[in-house]
């Protein structure tokens, strides 16, 4: 058995810690996704409501894709005794590592209703290539 130095603050520490780490998250909001695969091809679902198809950027290389989304708005009305002015923004990003290899060049992107919807065909396997032995 081994002493251990009793500290009466040890339990406190993550409280103390909190407000450090809430600074230091990344204030992008992440988007929720359903991955799954069909035959030979991997589809990614994203959900973007209020987004337009122009404010959506997808990336994909080799086995990940990345979907970002990035709205800002400026709305300006003027009335008789007052002037408002609201601007909003908004942004959306998420990474997602595929169980497999893409063909990033064929890769489809379709935007309705709000959701992006991302058809991704897997490298073809390469197949095992039998050599002939020749006897000299």
């Amino acid at each position: 058995m081994s002493l251990v130095r009793w500290d009466p603050f040890r339990d406190l520490r993550p409280f103390w810690r909190l407000p450090f780490d809430l600074l230091e998250e990344d204030w992008v909001t992440s988007l929720p996704v359903d991955l799954y695969e069909e035959d030979n091809k991997i589809v990614v679902k994203a959900d973007l409501p209020g987004f337009k198809p122009e404010e959506v950027e997808v990336e994909v290389t080799g086995d990940t894709v990345t979907i970002s989304a990035e709205r800002k708005e400026e709305k300006e009305e003027k009335n008789r005794n007052y002037y408002r002015r609201e601007r909003t923004h908004q942004r959306l990003a998420r990474t997602l590592a595929l169980p497999a290899q893409v063909e990033a060049e064929q890769a489809e992107a379709q935007f309705s209703d709000g959701t992006l919807v991302l058809t991704l065909p897997k490298v073809a396997a390469e197949k095992p290539h039998k050599i002939k032995v020749k006897v000299k």
